[in-house]
């Protein structure tokens, strides 16, 4: 890990690396958490900032690190369908991911959560969490500029149209519209 200061007001603290498998055994996760929370109070006495520190989470598996932390004010940030997602992709049992987020859940003071269908296994409570959608803003993709630019050699034998995805697939993800774009296009 690191301690990188921009500008001024914002000092960032990058965390070492942690320890795989956090989602397949408990202990590993209680571990990674304990050793974050370490280092996170190491760099905040070399840094002379005192304990009161917002805390901001993307990770669900987080609540012993706002226990440890007893930071001022927690978020967390909810981006994706973890109890969904992980065991898909063979990260952990869906169980422990919802026992760990539920725990979460109720440590910190704010959930903000960016889709309707994410966290849909948990009462949250009222006031406490905010839906604020994902979004793009189109105005920043120049599609004159790209259609100047040379095509990419592995695309440039591929009939028009050309389709492409970036993304996770999950039951959310609607196979049949998948396959008869793909027949249409192939």
């Amino acid at each position: 890990g690191r301690v990188h200061t921009e500008g001024e007001n914002l000092i960032l603290l990058t965390p070492p690396p942690r320890i795989p498998l956090r989602n397949h055994w408990i202990w590993l996760g209680w571990l990674n958490q304990v050793m974050l929370a370490w280092w996170i109070k190491r760099a905040l006495k070399k840094l002379s900032l005192g304990p009161e520190i917002w805390f901001w989470t993307y990770l669900h598996q987080s609540a012993l690190l706002v226990k440890l932390l007893k930071p001022v004010k927690s978020v967390y940030h909810c981006v994706d369908d973890w109890p969904e997602r992980l065991p898909l992709e063979n990260m952990g049992q869906r169980e422990q991911v919802i026992k760990d987020e539920k725990a979460l859940i109720a440590a910190v003071d704010t959930i903000i959560y960016v889709s309707s269908g994410l966290l849909r296994d948990y009462q949250l409570p009222e006031g406490k969490a905010f839906m604020i959608p994902n979004g793009v803003d189109l105005t920043l993709f120049d599609l004159d500029a790209l259609e100047s630019e040379p095509i990419p050699n592995d695309l440039a034998n591929l009939k028009p149209p050309l389709a492409g995805f970036s993304g996770s697939f999950g039951y959310w993800f609607n196979f049949p519209l998948l396959e008869e774009i793909a027949g249409q296009n192939p």
